[in-house]
């Protein structure tokens, strides 16, 4: 069944020979160690972390958008790879497979048919959930609102609005040590601080650099005209009920270093764990580092904290009193 599986695999390769690679990709397992690329061929030859061969597809094949389950992404230096607690284990994967000698590392390739296998920091499409670190401080405010009739039975009019609106204040606490100064998008849940409100989920800009700040603000009014009784010789008054709360929170979000790491070398060698008898010599290889680095080694927390503060007015009364005479 699993010679089965990758024969099938390596068919449907074949016939997708003109798809870019991020498709290819979509059709190989999920452990692509490292690829070879044939500069005479123009083919690129993808390698499971044991030297098993995969796949082949064209290098030439038009070059698209990678869809990722990140949420932004930024491309990333060789010099910011090397700040990974995990970087050492990417030039010991090279040193097993090819070797040590001759060769130049490279994490973003200027050549056209290699240029979408480039090295990226991204941030995740998981939203960060912002924790509060002190008790929210609410106020209570009843404003007189709407007309009034008198003398006689009728109805009045109240004009007013209501609903909620946001705004948040953050400042970096702690940077990456890659990417520093790179803005990018990330998705920020922050508590509702009202009574009556529900969490607010928005996606913000945020520079990773010690003490730059970013807000968050949204208004979600709207006007309402409500028609009440008025008794007879009576004078009624209309009231909006709102609450006004803040409070501190703090937030992080992961920065993680995605995609692949070059080893151009000045003699072609051959991969020294593929024992096969038509194992080729390729002048450049390239580590996935999604598969060789844990993880937690291949990322750092951008970390923020800021004042949360949220408005409502989401109720109305109305008070009729006599007409003295």
């Amino acid at each position: 069944m699993f010679i089965y599986t990758i024969l099938l695999i390596i068919s449907l390769l074949r016939s997708a020979a003109a798809m870019p690679f991020y498709q290819v990709e979509k059709l190989l397992p999920r452990d692509v160690g490292h690829l070879a690329y044939d500069e005479e061929l123009g083919h690129l030859h993808a390698y499971r972390s044991d030297g098993a061969f995969l796949g082949t597809y064209n290098a030439s094949a038009p070059h698209e958008k990678r869809e990722d389950a990140a949420g932004a992404c930024t491309q990333l230096s060789l010099e910011g790879a090397k700040t990974f607690g995990g970087y050492q284990k990417v030039e010991a994967y090279a040193n097993k497979h090819w070797g040590s000698e001759s060769r130049n590392i490279v994490a973003n390739p200027d050549e056209p048919d290699v240029r979408d296998r480039t090295l990226s920091a991204c941030t995740l499409t998981e939203k960060t959930r912002v924790q509060l670190t002190e008790k929210k401080t609410c106020i209570t405010n009843r404003g007189e609102i709407g007309s009034e009739l008198s003398g006689s039975n009728g109805i009045i009019k109240l004009s007013f609005t209501a609903g909620s609106s946001y705004e948040h204040s953050w400042t970096v606490d702690r940077q990456t040590d890659f990417n520093t100064g790179v803005t990018v998008s990330a998705g920020v849940e922050v508590p509702s601080l009202l009574k009556a409100g529900v969490e607010v989920s928005t996606t913000v800009s945020i520079t990773n650099s010690n003490s730059k700040s970013f807000t968050q603000s949204n208004s979600n009014k709207q006007s309402y005209e409500v028609w009440v009784n008025s008794p007879k010789n009576t004078r009624c008054t209309g009231y909006l009920n709102t609450e006004k709360c803040t409070a501190r929170g703090t937030g992080r979000t992961r920065y993680e270093g995605r995609g692949y790491i070059w080893f151009n070398y000045i003699d072609a060698v051959k991969d020294k764990t593929d024992k096969s008898p038509g194992a080729k010599k390729h002048l450049k290889w390239a580590v996935n580092i999604e598969n060789v680095i844990p993880r937690d080694e291949r990322s750092q927390w951008l970390e923020f904290s800021g004042r949360i503060q949220s408005t409502g007015a989401s109720s109305y009364d109305v008070q009729c009193k006599p007409i003295k005479k």
